[in-house]
């Protein structure tokens, strides 16, 4: 049994990722915006949620569909 992979479907893949990366880097931004209102910004357990959308947008900007 042979397996074929379209070359456009992977370059698909890798565009979706790389939008994804952005969304997730856009998320960030304005989660971290909206929390500049909070004087208890570093102590929030809402700031993990911000690292969390980092490490998401990290890991989809940097994953590689290898063909």
């Amino acid at each position: 049994m042979r397996l074929v992979i379209n070359h456009a479907s992977l370059m698909g893949n890798q565009k979706r990722l790389m939008h994804l990366g952005t969304l997730f880097t856009v998320a960030s931004v304005v989660w971290k915006s909206l929390l500049k209102f909070n004087y208890l910004y570093e102590e929030s357990a809402l700031y993990s949620v911000s690292s969390f959308f980092d490490l998401l947008a990290a890991m989809s900007n940097n994953l590689h569909i290898v063909e």
